[in-house]
């Protein structure tokens, strides 16, 4: 831990480091995420559900599945919860 005050000034070490990571977060504009879930046309669409327990801990998760007739294949998490 530093212990520097809110009006101090940063280490230049450490200050070209947050610096180098604040213009690293540039790229994040460059992601391209995808919400269709199923392929174009599908002829079959399924939704998969897995679950799991113990004393302590569960699990669950649902998957969509979508198939092109001509076997075109793309699955999605739809959703999870622990």
């Amino acid at each position: 831990m530093l212990k520097i005050d809110w009006t101090d000034l940063l280490p230049d070490t450490i200050n070209r480091e947050w610096r180098k990571f604040v213009e690293s977060l540039q790229i994040i504009n460059d992601i391209n995420i995808n919400r269709c879930i199923v392929v174009e046309q599908p002829e079959v669409i399924e939704l998969h559900g897995f679950s799991d327990a113990s004393q302590s801990a569960y699990v669950a998760v649902v998957y969509c599945k979508s198939v092109t007739s001509d076997g075109k294949m793309l699955v999605h998490l739809i959703a999870s919860k622990s």
